[in-house]
Order: C-alpha cells, then structure tokens, then sequence
C-alpha cells in the first residue's frame, strides 16, 4: 500500500502555477520561431536544441531559406537572394532568455515535450507532490493516526493554558512550530515525519 498521509497544498498550487507559466513561455517561444517563418519543430529533441541554442538553429534555419533553387543562372540568384526577407532573430532571442531564467524549463528536467505542435507537460508529480509524505505500510497509517490525535490534543490543551504549554521551540524532530510572532501551535514537520515512520517499517 501506499497512500498520502500529509501534504502542502499551497506549495502543491505554487509549483503548478509556475509549471503553467513555464509551459506559456517555452509557447510563446515556439510560436515565435514559427511566425518567423521558420519549418515545424517536430520533436521534443528539437525544442530543447531551440531552448539551449537559438542562435545555431537560427543560422542552421537562415541557411535553409536562403539556399538558392536549383537550375538558376549565377546573376539571378544574386537577385533571388538579395530580394528574399531575412527574419530578425531578436524577438527569438528575447523569447529564449525569458525562458532560460526559468528553472523549469531546464534540459535536465525534460518537462516538457511536443504534441501536435503545441507544448505539453509530462508528469509533474515528482515536483508537485515533493511535499508530501506518503505511509507504505498500515503500521505507518496506524502511528500517523495517533500522532495526529497527539497533536490535536496538545494544541487544544495549549489554548486552553494560553499558550503555555508550547512556545516558538521546537518539542522534537517529528514537530515543527509556526513562524516566529504566531502563537505556538505545534504542526508536522515533513521531513521529520519521514524520518520517523523509518521505526514503522
């Protein structure tokens, strides 16, 4: 079994709001290319070339638009080539380094891929869910339970002492005060909490 026992869903809805305006600025960087002029990127291999190396795959493009047709005299492709209009990488550039400040748009993750020419996300859990701490067996389930139960009581006995009983300290490593000027309500720290479920194997 594995089932999630705690988890921080204001971290949870920031990390998917920035993934969201992440995925819109490695957009707006295809659709540039593309308004440029520029062939479909068909693959994710592709996106990331444009991401880590825009000005080689410009040029790589530039070449491939200029490339004379077959069969012209030398004259008129002089002219072929000096009448063809020759996009402005700076709109591109701009794009990338907009994306490049972005710490989710990095080659490493691979978060994102392509479909039908838009910009996907891949399974975002692993980042989503950081937070979260999850009991693999029912003895963990079990201990989670009463240390909820624990909590529950110490708070509610704290109020009633006003406050006395917990300050800003922390009571032990599976604890975790709140910020400091706010009563001492006593919450789960998460990585506390894992390391103690590690008895519960």
């Amino acid at each position: 079994m594995k089932k999630e026992i705690l988890n921080d869903l204001i971290f949870e809805k920031s990390v998917k709001t920035n993934l969201y305006k992440s995925l819109q600025l490695i957009q707006n960087l295809l659709n540039i290319w593309e308004n440029l002029g520029f062939d479909k990127l068909t693959s994710s291999s592709q996106l990331y070339d444009l991401l880590n190396e825009p000005s080689l795959l410009y040029a790589e493009a530039i070449e491939e638009m200029t490339k004379t047709p077959p069969g012209l005299p030398e004259k008129e492709a002089s002219e072929w080539l000096n009448n063809q209009d020759i996009p402005d990488a700076k709109s591109l550039i701009n794009a990338t380094k907009a994306c490049n400040n972005d710490p989710f748009t990095q080659r490493k993750l691979s978060l994102f891929y392509l479909k039908n020419g838009s910009v996907q996300l891949k399974n975002t859990d692993p980042l989503v869910k950081k937070k979260s701490v999850y009991a693999e067996n029912q003895k963990q389930l079990d201990f989670f339970e009463r240390l909820q139960n624990l909590i529950a009581e110490l708070n509610n006995l704290n109020t009633q002492t006003g406050y006395q009983l917990v300050t800003g300290r922390e009571l032990s490593q599976v604890f975790a005060t709140p910020l400091r000027g706010e009563t001492g309500t006593v919450n789960i720290d998460p990585e506390g909490l894992r390391k103690i479920l590690e008895n519960f194997k």
